[in-house]
């Protein structure tokens, strides 16, 4: 409790103003930072020991140009933003199956680590998304149990999710479904008995899951998410074509993932991977070089850089 809550506790009946003593129950919460103290007051009706925790899960470990470095900058600007932010990789089942059909053992491996890290929110995303730095602390001050962003899938220039053809700038729109290219859970909302991903490939399977418990997702539509590819189905490929692909894949497990940044001369590039974080390491907490996000810690030292 603050300085600031006690000086809100409003009067008694009689015109007294309330007191410590005349408090029936008093809830003791020790905030890590000032920004996870405004969240609480925000969205009190969800208490949390970590408010706005979130872990991130990458899905698949493979990353179409530049998603990697767009990555990694949306999960250093939400820790800039005072929210508690881990963040992993998920690779596929090394000679099991191949990586599209062990999408679902990957996801159920994430939300897994989510729960066991104790995070308030669980974000799942894959390798061909260019998220905006801020993308996913707008999803999170949404505060509902189940978002994600509005999609265009580029292969039929239409909005990813069921009802189709949702237009942008709606806000926040009740989905049957959405797309699971980014989906932002509350950890809570896997508390419903016999929700997994194993096992299910089509997004609108899954959420059938949890209609049953009165849940639902939402589609952010003023939050807009670029994709480099749509889903890659079966249906829209010829025999041919679909074992090309499924060779490609397999000869691909054991190649390095693609996190190189998108400028070969970055400064955060250590050994060819975009890694701002090193440099900061390194010089005591000082340094941290970020390529195409505007964060006023990497601005002062271009500029002491320059001078």
């Amino acid at each position: 409790m603050t300085a600031e809550d006690m000086s809100d506790m409003g009067e008694t009946l009689d015109g007294r103003a309330v007191t410590m003593a005349d408090m029936r129950t008093i809830a003791i919460k020790m905030y890590g930072s000032k920004p996870e103290m405004e969240r609480m007051k925000r969205h009190p009706l969800y208490p949390h020991a970590h408010p706005g925790s979130v872990y991130v899960a990458q899905i698949g470990r493979r990353y179409s140009p530049g998603a990697w470095q767009a990555l990694v900058n949306m999960v250093l600007y939400t820790q800039g933003q005072g929210y508690e932010c881990l963040f992993n990789e998920i690779p596929p089942s090394f000679g099991g199956k191949p990586p599209w059909a062990d999408i679902g053992n990957m996801r159920d491996l994430a939300r897994l680590n989510g729960i066991t890290a104790g995070c308030e929110f669980i974000c799942m995303i894959d390798g061909d998304c260019i998220p905006k730095p801020d993308l996913l602390v707008r999803l999170l001050e949404r505060n509902v149990a189940m978002v994600g962003p509005y999609i265009i899938e580029p292969a039929f220039n239409k909005s990813l999710g069921y009802p189709p053809n949702i237009q942008p700038d709606q806000g926040l729109v009740p989905m049957r479904w959405i797309g699971g290219t980014m989906m932002l859970f509350r950890t809570s909302v896997f508390n419903c008995p016999g929700i997994h991903f194993s096992g299910i490939v089509c997004d609108h399977v899954f959420f059938q899951q949890f209609w049953t418990f009165g849940h639902h997702p939402y589609m952010d539509t003023d939050i807009e998410l670029h994709v480099t590819a749509g889903p890659e189905r079966a249906s829209g490929q010829t025999w041919d074509e679909r074992q090309e692909w499924l060779k490609m894949l397999y000869d691909e497990q054991d190649d390095r993932p693609d996190r190189r940044p998108l400028n070969p001369d970055s400064r955060a590039a250590v050994d060819g991977v975009y890694a701002p974080w090193v440099h900061k390491i390194k010089s005591g907490g000082q340094k941290m070089y970020i390529e195409g996000v505007e964060i006023e810690e990497a601005e002062k030292e271009a500029k002491t850089d320059e001078a």
